[in-house]
């Protein structure tokens, strides 16, 4: 049996949380991020390893948008208004009738069935 390489090692480099939040346009796509970083520790894993949730959403200015957060449904389980604080975040981006696409999937274990409903109302049609 072979031994498994992991990814993070004595040599690994991770990649970076800082620098400024991600908003741009390419080709007509809108590309945001509403937090960076990971909470978990996962050993295979480039993501850093300490999550920094932005204070704002960038404003929306087209009809597409891609969300490049790892963890968009992240939420902390120790505070009880954590998955308020989703909710509020995808009702938010509803309002801007622009169409969602979260390009780095999501961890399905942090989804409930308000976030769906939540999702599905406001337009995330590629998940």
């Amino acid at each position: 049996m072979s031994k498994q390489l992991r990814l993070r090692d004595k040599n690994h480099t991770k990649s970076s949380i800082k620098g400024p939040q991600t908003n741009y346009i390419h080709n007509g796509i809108q590309r945001i991020e509403t937090s960076r970083g990971c909470p978990n520790l996962c050993p295979y894993c480039y993501e850093p390893d300490r999550l920094v949730v932005f204070d704002e959403i960038p404003e929306i200015t087209t009809k597409n948008v891609q969300i490049l957060d790892m963890n968009f449904l992240w939420r902390d389980h120790s505070r009880p208004d954590s998955e308020k604080k989703v909710l509020s975040c995808v009702k938010e981006l509803g309002k801007t009738k622009a169409k969602f696409e979260l390009v780095c999937g999501l961890d399905y274990r942090l989804m409930s069935l308000d976030i769906a409903k939540a999702l599905k109302k406001a337009r995330f049609v590629k998940i």
